[in-house]
């Protein structure tokens, strides 16, 4: 946020007030949310071998405990809930076992 203030003279309190007036809250809550959003669809689009772990990783969330209970809050189901469900719709119904 310095590198903002530097560059667009805007005060990093001018930052905050305006995401939370116009995005619902601060700046890294936003990236963070932006960053859940891409695992859920990264989730959902699975190939095989695909893994929590590693849709979690490249996102930039290292603390697996932590990052699964932020993303349980914000859509109602586990990551690896979310993987499941879109492995079972991967397949037509006759060839599931």
């Amino acid at each position: 946020w310095v590198d903002l203030e530097l560059e667009r003279g805007v005060s990093v309190r001018t930052v905050y007030r305006t995401s939370a007036r116009h995005l619902g809250g601060p700046p890294m809550t936003q990236i963070r949310l932006s960053r859940l959003r891409g695992v859920r669809r990264r989730l959902l689009a699975a190939t095989p071998g695909e893994s929590v772990t590693s849709a979690a990783t490249d996102a930039g969330f290292f603390h697996l405990g932590r990052f699964s209970a932020i993303y349980r809050r914000h859509f109602g189901e586990s990551p690896s809930a979310t993987l499941r469900r879109a492995r079972g719709r991967a397949f037509p119904v006759a060839l599931r076992a």
